[in-house]
C-alpha cells in the first residue's frame, strides 16, 4: 500500500492539493472506488461540493465521501430510529436527577456533561479519560455511567461513539482502491482505528492536515498518531493567505509547541499588518470583521460591547439584529405615517404593547431598554448597509479565514488550567485563531487576569 502524509499550513491550499490528486485518481478509477473522508461533516462537504463542481459528479456517485460516523452508519445498517437524541438526553436527566445537556464542548463548562464527556473518552481515548477521571467525583462517575448505558441498552439506542466501536469490532474493510483522510490531526485513537480497517485493502492512503491546527485534544484527539502515520512526507510550503507580519508573529506561536513536525513554507509576499487596540469599542468598525475568542463567554462578552457601540454583527451564525422585529418596526413607522392601515401593522402586534400612531415605536415595543438603544443605533446609522461583522471562537473558526482578524487574548481559569496542563493544545487554539487573517491582525489588549502570554503578541 502507498502511504503518505501531507502537512498543510494555513492557506496553502490542502483541499485545492488534495483535489489534485482526485483528479489523477479520477483518471483510472470510478467515483465509487475513492473515499473521501474528514473529522467534520463541514470537511467532507467541502470535498464533495469540489469534486461535483471540478469533475462534473454526482452526489450518488460520491458514495465514499462522508464523516467516519456517517460511513459506520451506512455500513453497519443501522436505522436512524435507534440513535440517540435530545429527548433520550432529557429521559436521563429526569431519571437520574443530574440535568443533561447531550454535550461537551471546548469552554469546559458544563459539569455534568464532564462524566459523560469522560465515558465517551474511555471509548475514544483511554489515556486521556484515565487522566480526566482523576478530577472528577468516582461515585457519581459510576452512578452516571450504569444509568447512560442501561438507558441504551432498555431503548435499543446507540450514541455515536456506538457506532465506531461496533465498526471496529465486526465491520468489514471498505472495498475501494483509494482513500482520503483530511484533517486527520483531530482523529482520536478509535477513530484512527476505524479508519485503517476501513481502508486496510486500499492501494493508496493519503492522510492530510496539520499538526499546528489540531485543536480537539480536549475531545481526545492524538496528534502523535497523525505525526507518526509515515515517514513519507509532503509539506505544502507556500501560504497564499498569510502575509510576512502575521506569519512571523505565528512562528512565536509554534516555536514553543513540543510536539510538532517543523513546516518550512513561505508567505504569500505581502507584508500585511499587525497592530494592538486597548479595547473593543476603541476599534472602528467598517463591517466584514472576524472577532475570535477562545470561548464563548468572552465572546458573548464582546459581543455586548459591539452592540453597545450600534455594530450589526453575527455571532456563531445568529444576527444581532432580528429581522422579524426590523419588519415590525418598519410596519409601525410606516403606519405612523399613513401609508399603510392599522389592520395591516396588526400583524406585528406581537412586538408591541399598543399601537397608537402618535407614539413612537420606541415607546411601544416589546423589547428591553439595551435592545431598543441597539436598534435605535443601527436604524439610525448606515449599519444596515454593510456586512456584519462575525464573532467566532477560535474553534468555531477553524478552516476559515478573513481579511481583517480582531483577537481577544482573554481566557477563562479553566482555559488557564488547561494552558499549564496542556500547553501544546492551548497554543494550537491560538496559533489557528491568529492564522485566520489574510491582511490585518488586530490584538485587543487584555481587559482580566488570564490571557495568553503577552510576548507572543509584542
Amino acid at each position: 500500500m502507498f502511504k503518505q502524509t501531507i502537512f498543510g499550513p494555513p492557506g496553502t491550499g490542502k483541499t485545492t492539493y488534495l483535489m489534485s490528486l482526485l483528479e489523477e485518481e479520477l483518471k483510472t478509477k470510478a467515483p465509487q472506488e475513492i473515499a473521501f473522508v474528514s473529522f467534520t461533516r463541514k470537511g467532507t462537504y467541502e470535498g464533495a461540493d469540489r469534486a461535483k463542481k471540478l469533475f462534473g459528479l454526482k452526489k450518488e456517485e460520491l458514495i465514499y465521501f462522508r464523516t467516519l460516523h456517517s460511513l459506520c452508519f451506512k455500513e453497519m445498517g443501522v436505522s436512524r430510529l435507534s440513535i440517540i437524541t435530545k429527548k433520550h438526553y432529557r429521559l436521563l436527566s429526569k431519571t437520574t436527577g443530574i440535568n443533561f445537556a447531550g454535550y461537551y464542548t471546548e469552554d469546559f463548562t458544563s459539569s455534568n456533561d464532564e462524566y459523560l464527556h469522560v465515558v465517551s473518552m474511555e471509548k475514544h481515548n483511554p489515556y486521556l479519560a484515565k487522566k480526566l477521571l482523576r478530577f472528577l467525583n468516582a461515585k457519581r462517575f459510576k452512578y452516571i455511567k450504569y444509568q447512560y448505558n442501561e438507558m441504551k441498552k432498555q431503548l435499543g439506542i446507540v450514541d455515536f461513539d456506538d457506532l465506531l466501536v461496533n465498526y471496529f469490532v465486526s465491520g468489514k474493510p471498505l472495498q475501494v482502491k483509494t482513500a482520503f483522510i483530511d484533517e486527520a490531526q483531530d482523529l482520536t485513537p478509535l477513530q484512527w482505528g476505524v479508519a485503517l480497517k476501513m481502508f486496510s485493502e486500499v492501494e493508496k492512503l493519503h492522510v492530510a492536515g496539520d499538526d499546528d491546527q489540531a485543536v480537539y485534544e480536549w475531545s481526545g484527539a492524538d496528534v502523535k498518531k497523525f505525526l507518526n502515520f509515515t515517514d513519507n512526507n509532503l509539506i505544502l510550503n507556500k501560504s497564499y493567505r498569510l502575509p510576512e507580519s502575521i506569519l512571523r508573529l505565528s512562528k512565536r506561536i509554534t516555536k514553543d509547541i513540543a510536539k510538532r513536525k517543523d513546516k518550512v513554507f513561505k508567505s504569500n509576499g505581502k507584508q500585511g499588518i499587525v497592530n494592538t487596540v486597548s479595547n473593543i469599542k476603541k476599534l472602528p468598525f467598517q463591517g466584514g470583521e472576524l472577532v475570535l475568542a477562545r470561548t464563548n463567554y468572552i465572546l458573548r462578552n464582546l459581543s455586548v460591547a459591539a452592540m453597545e457601540q450600534g455594530v450589526l454583527f453575527t455571532i456563531k451564525g445568529k444576527s444581532s439584529a432580528d429581522k422579524k422585529v426590523l419588519r415590525a418596526i418598519e410596519a409601525y413607522q410606516q403606519y405612523q405615517r399613513g401609508k399603510i392601515s392599522k389592520k395591516d401593522v396588526r400583524t406585528h402586534s406581537y412586538y408591541f404593547e399598543s399601537l397608537y400612531s402618535s407614539m413612537s415605536w420606541q415607546e411601544v415595543i416589546n423589547l428591553p431598554n439595551h435592545a431598543i438603544t441597539y436598534y435605535e443605533k443601527i436604524l439610525s446609522s448606515d449599519a444596515l448597509k454593510q456586512v456584519p461583522v462575525k464573532f467566532e471562537t477560535f474553534h468555531g473558526s477553524k478552516g476559515s479565514e478573513n481579511d481583517h482578524v480582531v483577537l481577544c487574548p482573554d481566557i477563562t481559569a479553566r482555559v488557564l488550567e488547561n494552558f499549564h496542563n496542556q500547553r501544546d493544545a492551548e497554543l494550537r487554539c491560538l496559533y489557528v485563531g491568529v492564522t485566520r487573517a489574510k491582511e490585518e491582525l488586530t490584538i485587543l489588549s487584555p481587559s482580566g487576569k488570564e490571557h495568553y502570554p503577552d510576548n507572543y503578541f509584542n
